[in-house]
């Protein structure tokens, strides 16, 4: 079987896993239960938690070797294991490329893992709040006109806050580039998540849907839920079409 023959299959495959209607709700229950468990918290990258689902992470590595950005900002630092991936997988792809990590409250162990890393040349960590005009304007002014980026939204996971993020960070995101939100699953989980304000009602997935409704320029690739069936995003790849 040729390259090409394989992946003629593996379309046809995709579409038809697509329409099984038993899988679907068999995933949806499985993300339901691996949630009560905190599922994600099982990974690391580099020594650093991920916070990402497996499913997840091979995506947003096809993502980066499809767009081949320049500049991947992430917002939802954390302990920084996701942004060690992205800027693990943007080296193979883009070796002078750049992630800039942003967030609220910057552990000082994050920070120290980063800065003194084998990748600390691509990251770039930035404190405050990710909708602040100052934080978007520090971002804009690393961004240089022939760059290609690309945003990971993994902060606050409240509609309104995630909204906030879509409209402010949307305008960087390059034709063919995606901003990809995260948890946007949460709509679907059976009830509301201990110790948080966001929950089913107030979550990423309604300000997916709200923010799609006004911006006729981005849209979910829906050819990304055909694959992965297990996501922490579903309908959250956002494609920047213009």
């Amino acid at each position: 079987m040729t390259f090409e023959d394989f992946e003629t299959v593996a379309l046809e495959r995709r579409r038809l896993m697509a329409l099984d209607a038993e899988l679907e709700g068999t995933s949806r229950a499985w993300l339901n239960t691996s949630f009560k468990h905190r599922y994600g918290y099982n990974f690391h990258w580099l020594g650093r938690p991920v916070l990402k689902y497996p499913q997840d992470l091979v995506m947003m590595q096809m993502i980066i070797h499809s767009v081949r950005p320049t500049i991947i900002v992430e917002t939802g630092v954390a302990f920084g294991g996701s942004l060690l991936f992205l800027a693990s997988v943007l080296n193979f792809v883009s070796p002078e490329g750049r992630v800039i990590g942003v967030e609220k409250g910057l552990l000082d162990s994050t920070r120290e893992a980063v800065e003194t890393g084998p990748l600390s040349h691509m990251i770039s960590l930035l404190e405050g709040d990710s909708v602040s005009p100052d934080t978007i304007a520090t971002i804009r002014s690393q961004i240089r006109q022939d760059d290609t980026v690309m945003v990971v939204l993994d902060s606050d996971h409240s509609k309104a806050h995630v909204l906030d993020e879509l409209e402010s960070y949307a305008p960087l995101v390059s034709p063919g580039s995606f901003i990809i939100v995260f948890d946007t699953f949460i709509e679907n989980l059976d009830g509301p998540i201990e110790d948080r304000e966001f929950g089913p009602g107030n979550s990423p997935l309604l300000a997916v849907e709200e923010f799609l409704a006004g911006n006729p320029d981005f849209g979910s690739d829906l050819s990304v839920d055909e694959r992965l069936l297990i996501s922490e995003a579903p309908l959250g790849y956002l494609k920047c079409l213009r």
